[in-house]
Formats: structure tokens, sequence, C-alpha cells
């Protein structure tokens, strides 16, 4: 192999660890936007979530039409976060826990179409607080499922974040390095006689 072969055997080589070592802090980097992305979802379905039992209580309390309209609208909402949060890359605990939401959110809002048409027919009756209840109960059951999916997300927000600080840590200092190292090599070879 000739002198000049070397050097730019040496050379490609050096070239190819550069964009390596790019493509590695990359995937990381757009591992821990995913993370940020599912956590973020997480917290949204948990805001519209809290927005529909904030309406559920204006209905008991005032009877509004706006107020149905206005738990659907957040109702649907969170349901659609949630179908995209479910398409996200998260532990098992908290597919599984997604899963549960789903049907969870469908039973809260078949509670809450009958309470609303009961309340229509009957204001007031012992079946009224017993239905109210459940309906709450479910709500609660609901927000239990978005706190773990919650925890869950943000445990892999902060494992991936760690785990991008390390490789960059170390891709930036040993990119450097071994560039050096093929750089005084190439250099070496270049000068020889």
């Amino acid at each position: 192999m000739t002198r000049r072969n070397k050097v730019l055997t040496w050379l490609t080589l050096l070239i190819l660890l550069n964009i390596a070592s790019s493509s590695i802090i990359y995937w990381q980097q757009s591992r821990k936007l995913e993370a940020l992305s599912a956590y973020t979802l997480a917290m949204e379905v948990d805001k519209y979530l809290l927005e529909c039992r904030r309406q559920e209580k204006n209905f008991f309390i005032r009877t509004s039409m706006e107020a149905i309209q206005q738990y659907t609208a957040n109702h649907d909402t969170a349901s659609s976060l949630i179908l995209k949060l479910m398409q996200k890359r998260l532990p098992n605990n908290a597919k599984t826990a997604c899963s549960a939401l789903a049907a969870q959110m469908d039973n809260y809002q078949k509670a809450f179409r009958a309470i609303s048409i009961y309340r229509r027919d009957n204001p007031v009756g012992n079946d009224m607080i017993s239905m109210m209840h459940m309906c709450t109960e479910i709500a609660r059951q609901c927000h239990s499922h978005v706190a773990s999916i919650i925890a869950e997300s943000e445990q892999l927000h902060q494992a991936a974040n760690r785990t991008a600080g390390m490789i960059t840590l170390i891709l930036l200092i040993g990119t450097p390095m071994v560039s050096i190292l093929i750089a005084v090599f190439i250099i070496k070879e270049s000068t020889v006689p």
C-alpha cells in the first residue's frame, strides 16, 4: 500500500468517525425528544381530563347545555391525545395504562351522558346522587391512569436525557482524541521520505 493510499484510508476513517459520532448524537437526541413528546402529551391529557371534571361539576350545579358541549369537546380532545400517546414508544406499564385509560374515558363519557339525560328529566333524586358518585369514581380512575402514564413517561424522558448526556460527553471527548491520533498518523505518513 502506498503512502498516499494509507493517508487517504486514514483520512476516510477520520471522516467516517466524525459522521458516526454525529449520527449517534442525533439518534440519542431524537430519542430524548420522543420521550419529551410522550411526557408532554400525557400532561395535555391530564389538562383536558381536568377540564372534563370541571365541566361535569359545572353541569351538576347549573344543568347547562353549554357545560355538556364543553365537556364533549374536552373529552374528544383528551381521547384523541390518548390515541396519539398510544402510538409513542412507551414502557409496557404505560402502554397498559393508556389502554385502560382509553376504556375508562369511554366509560366516563357514557356515565356523563346518562347523567345529563337523567338530570333533564329528574332534577333531584337518590338515583341522581348515585349516578354522580359513579361518574366521579370513573373520573378518579382516569386520573389514576393518567398519573401513572405521566410518571412512566417522565422516567423515560429522564433516562433518555441521562443516556444522551453520557453518550454526547463520551463522543465529544473521544472523537477529537481519536481524530488527533489519526491526524498525527496522517502527518507522520505524509512527511516520511
